[in-house]
C-alpha cells in the first residue's frame, strides 16, 4: 500500500469537494476512495 496526502488551501467544504473530483483515482480502476479532512491553524 502507497498512501500521500495534499493540504490544499480553500475558502469553503464545496471548493475542497471541487478540487477532490478533480484529483486522480488513487487506484486507477474508477473505484478509489478520497478522504477530506478539515485541518485548523
Amino acid at each position: 500500500m502507497i498512501a500521500g496526502y495534499w493540504f490544499i488551501d480553500v475558502k469553503s467544504r464545496e471548493e475542497a469537494i471541487e478540487w477532490a473530483m478533480r484529483a486522480p483515482d488513487p487506484h486507477g480502476l474508477g473505484e478509489g476512495q478520497i478522504e477530506l479532512r478539515q485541518v485548523f491553524e
